[in-house]
C-alpha cells in the first residue's frame, strides 16, 4: 500500500462516538500541552509516519509500532521522500520519556529501517499495526489487512484483522496462520494483556453503531473469545487505546479514540457496571490536512495525567511539520 506512494488513513463507516452525537459539546476540556513530534529528529533516515501503538517490553524498554512510514530526509520544515514502508517499529530505552532522543527504529541486517511484518500474500495489499501487548514473555501485535478499494485516498477495504507474535529480543513478527476476523465487520480495535490473557475491544458486528465491547482473545485457536463486563463502551474507532487505570483506589478499564477526522479525542473509564465517557483534547491541525489516529498512550500515562498521540496528514508531502504523531500531555488534575 505505502509503496504506491500515498499514505492511507483507515476510516471505517462505524467510526462514530458519543462526541459526534453532540452529547459532549458543552463540556470543558482539561488543560493540555504539546510535548513533541514522536520520532522527529532521528538520524536513521525516517522522515515521517502515522499511527502509534506502544507496549512495555520485559526489559523495561517501550516498543512503538507505526503505520505508513516515509524514508528520506528532513531539513527545517522541508521533507524529501526517497521511499515508503508499510509499517515500522521503534524502541525507547527504559527510564526515558516518550519524547526521548534515544528512540531507535528497528533495522535489518544491513542497518536499514525495516518493516515489522513481511508483505501480505495478496499483491497491492498491506498490513497495518493496530495495537501491541506483552503476554507470557511474547510480544503480540494486532494488525489490519487492507487494500485500496478505489483511487480515493480514504476508500479502503478491510480484508481482515489478525494477530502476529514475536520474541521480545528479536522483534521479528510472524503473522498467525488464521485471521481473527475475515473482512471488516466486526473490527477488533485494541489489544492489552490483563490477568494472563489478551483482551481486545470489538467494534461493529451486531453492536449499535459507534460501540465496542471487551472480549478475550484465544491465541491457541486465533479467535475472539468470551465477552467481558462491563457492557458496551460508548466509543468506537478503527484504532483505539485500551488500558488499566484506577478510580477511587479500584482498578478499572480505560478506552480512548478519536472517532472523526479532526474530531475530539474521547476517553471512557469504567464506572461500576458502566462507562463514564468524556472528551479530553481538541486537535489543532496546522498543515491544512486531516487529523486522525488519536489515542491515549497508556504506557506513559497515569490515572490523572494522560499522554496522547494524534496524527496530522499533510496536503503536501514536503511539509515536514506534519505526518508525525503529535504528543500531548493532558492534566486531569488541573481542571
Amino acid at each position: 500500500m505505502a509503496r504506491r506512494g500515498v499514505p492511507i488513513v483507515v476510516v471505517a463507516a462505524m467510526v462514530v462516538s458519543l462526541a459526534s452525537c453532540g452529547l459532549f459539546d458543552d463540556e470543558a476540556l482539561p488543560p493540555s500541552e504539546r510535548l513533541c513530534d514522536l520520532g522527529r529528529g532521528n538520524d536513521q533516515g525516517v522522515a515521517g509516519h502515522d499511527l502509534a501503538a506502544s507496549t512495555r517490553l520485559p526489559d523495561g524498554s517501550v516498543l512503538f509500532a507505526f503505520g505508513d512510514t516515509y524514508l528520506g530526509t528532513v531539513e527545517g520544515d522541508t521533507r524529501t521522500t526517497t521511499g515508503l514502508l508499510n509499517q515500522t517499529g521503534a524502541l525507547i530505552p527504559e527510564g526515558e520519556d516518550i519524547c526521548s532522543d534515544e528512540l531507535r527504529y528497528l533495522t535489518g541486517p544491513g542497518g536499514e529501517v525495516r518493516d515489522l511484518l513481511a508483505d501480505p500474500p495478496t499483491e497491492g495489499s498491506a498490513y497495518w499495526p493496530v495495537d501491541l501487548a506483552v503476554r507470557d514473555g511474547q510480544v503480540w501485535m494486532l494488525f489490519r489487512w487492507v487494500q485500496r478499494a478505489s483511487d480515493e485516498a480514504l476508500d479502503i477495504e478491510v480484508l481482515g484483522t489478525g494477530l502476529a507474535v514475536a520474541d521480545p529480543d528479536e522483534l521479528e513478527f510472524r503473522a498467525a496462520a488464521t485471521l481473527l476476523v475475515d473482512g471488516g465487520d466486526p473490527l477488533p480495535s485494541a489489544l492489552v494483556a490483563h490477568d494472563g490473557d489478551l483482551v481486545t475491544l470489538v467494534c461493529g458486528g451486531d453492536l449499535d453503531e459507534g460501540d465496542c465491547r471487551l472480549h478475550l482473545l484465544d491465541t491457541d485457536t486465533v479467535s475472539i473469545g468470551r465477552l467481558l463486563p462491563p457492557p458496551a463502551v460508548g466509543l468506537a474507532a478503527a484504532e483505539m487505546g485500551l488500558g488499566r487505570t484506577t478510580v477511587d483506589g479500584e482498578e478499572a478499564w480505560r478506552a480512548s479514540s478519536m472517532p472523526e477526522l479532526c474530531g475530539r479525542l474521547d476517553v471512557a473509564v469504567q464506572d461500576g457496571d458502566g462507562w463514564d465517557a468524556r472528551p479530553v483534547l481538541e486537535p489543532e491541525p496546522t498543515g491544512g490536512g486531516l487529523c486522525y489516529a488519536g489515542r491515549v498512550q497508556e504506557t506513559y500515562s497515569s490515572p490523572d495525567v494522560l499522554v496522547a498521540t494524534w496524527v496530522e496528514s499533510p496536503q503536501e508531502r514536503s511539509d515536514a511539520d506534519v505526518y508525525w504523531p503529535h504528543v500531548e500531555r493532558i492534566d486531569l488534575r488541573e481542571e
